[in-house]
């Protein structure tokens, strides 16, 4: 038997059939939604496409977009519609979402020592150390070393959230050992990892921002 498309009720064939969060949907019902929502429609329930395809301007809207970053052989994944934060390992494993509101903190290591921490006062005490100013403090520290030659292997963004009443960490690979060669931190490839794990860490920084300004609201 058939599938039907969950939006208009058309019968789909197998290359026709595209997957959301909780149903199906058909390709001449998406069209014309914006590149980046087609190729993360499993983000989406059936009726948040709905509400796209009937308000086609809010799809072209950045607001509505999920924001993703390489790193590594990972992808990250900033979803604002149900805003939550996952992250695809090896193109198929994702992990579980990660609400906006269950992010405490985060902690910049490079092979496994801390370059940084920036969180509300309980994601700082649970890593372990003291709250420093965010991603363009670390950052900033790390590129005002001048002369200094290291060799990196690894580096990541801890990420620290509540669950269930308990801080648990999802690890975010910006460079792994696994997959990378080391590099140098005067090279091109280390700028261009710190470049890319500041626009994540920017993004974590508006985060907790926000969740600490509507507790105070």
């Amino acid at each position: 038997m058939a599938q039907v498309c969950d939006r208009c009720k058309k019968s789909m064939g197998f290359l026709d059939k595209w997957k959301c969060k909780d149903g199906v949907v058909c390709y001449d019902c998406i069209k014309d939604l914006d590149k980046s929502i087609r190729n993360n429609l499993k983000l989406y329930t059936v009726e948040q496409i709905k509400y796209m395809i009937d308000n086609p301007d809010i799809s072209s809207d950045k607001a509505y977009q999920p924001q993703q970053y390489k790193c590594s052989n990972s992808v990250v994944i900033f979803n604002p519609i149900d805003r939550s934060l996952s992250i695809t390992t090896a193109g198929f494993f994702r992990s579980e979402a990660i609400p906006y509101s269950s992010i405490m903190g985060y902690d910049y290591r490079e092979d496994d020592q801390s370059k940084g921490r920036y969180g509300k006062m309980i994601g700082a005490a649970a890593l372990g150390g003291l709250v420093f100013g965010g991603a363009g403090a670390i950052i900033g520290a790390l590129t005002q070393k001048r002369g200094e030659v290291r060799y990196i292997k690894r580096a990541e963004i801890a990420v620290s959230y509540k669950k269930e009443g308990h801080i648990e960490t999802a690890h975010i690979w910006v460079l792994d050992s696994k997959f990378n060669d080391k590099i140098k931190s005067t090279s091109y490839q280390y700028k261009a990892l710190l470049d890319e794990a500041n626009k994540i860490m920017l993004m974590l920084d508006e985060i907790i921002t926000s969740g600490d300004e509507n507790q105070e609201s």
